[in-house]
């Protein structure tokens, strides 16, 4: 069965698009609400990519070499990162999501 990466796409586009966001928020050592402006399109993507995330577990099941490589491509091009921190900051933003994602499904049932 073929579903497309759709989903998975947006989801991470939105998770990397918040790592990128953060780490320019870094750039001077802290974290302040000055960065705030640069936290509205990372939460607006976030925000699109939690939209299908039911559906990122059965596309990364499905997923085919071409997709896989869709999805590495794209990492590429939005992974720009500035800080030397770049591995923690990546980590920690995919455990943010996947917390979201957490209480998302609490507050469904």
């Amino acid at each position: 069965m073929q579903l497309g990466i759709k989903e998975t796409k947006e989801l991470v586009d939105g998770v990397l698009t918040l790592a990128v966001a953060v780490d320019k928020s870094l750039a001077d050592g802290k974290l302040s609400y000055q960065d705030l402006p640069l936290m509205i399109e990372p939460v607006g993507k976030l925000s699109v990519g939690f939209e299908g995330i039911e559906d990122v577990k059965l596309e990364i099941k499905d997923l085919d070499a071409s997709e896989r490589q869709e999805l590495i491509e794209l990492v590429k091009e939005k992974l720009v990162l500035e800080s030397a921190r770049t591995e923690e900051i990546i980590e920690k933003s995919i455990s943010v999501a996947l917390n979201i994602y957490d209480i998302i499904q609490v507050i469904k049932k």
